[in-house]
């Protein structure tokens, strides 16, 4: 049991990063904003991301098989 619990864990860790980077090309796209730009806020669970940047603010919800998607519209901020 042990053992599964580890190889769980090692494989959310390795993909955490990879999840990361590809919100930000994902939102990058989204928000006509480089990905060196954009700034990343987990709001309340790992599966959910609040991204900002070049004066635009989306939410993006991780959805498995699927990948990032987009919760919000990209308004610009006031």
């Amino acid at each position: 049991m042990k053992r599964i619990a580890f190889v769980a864990s090692a494989t959310f860790s390795l993909l955490g990063c990879d999840h990361t980077g590809a919100l930000r090309e994902r939102a990058a796209f989204d928000l006509s904003c480089p990905a060196d730009e954009l700034a990343l806020t987990e709001l309340g669970s790992r599966g959910v991301q609040g991204v900002t940047g070049c004066g635009r603010r989306a939410t993006y919800v991780y959805v498995s098989h699927t990948g990032w998607v987009m919760n919000t519209d990209s308004r610009r901020r006031p």
